[in-house]
């Protein structure tokens, strides 16, 4: 989090840099399966307004702390 944006960095093939302001967010989503209840990790989702289309990014297996702090921190700046 830096300031009114996000950015969230990816690895498979190659590196992924993606910086999403605040204002672009249309909705975020933290969900857990049982199994990731017990594991401390949730998925994450976030639906992100451009100039063509809305992107969704996913994260899968984040630390619960941490998407919860991302929750709150988007709610407290939204509003």
């Amino acid at each position: 989090m830096m300031g009114n944006s996000v950015e969230v960095r990816s690895r498979i093939l190659g590196r992924v840099t993606t910086i999403v302001h605040c204002r672009r967010i249309q909705s975020l989503d933290v969900s857990q399966t049982l199994l990731q209840e017990r594991l401390g990790v949730t998925n994450l989702s976030v639906a992100v307004a451009s100039s063509i289309t809305a992107a969704v990014i996913r994260i899968r297996g984040m630390e619960e702390t941490d998407s919860r702090m991302l929750f709150e921190w988007v709610s407290r700046v939204q509003h």
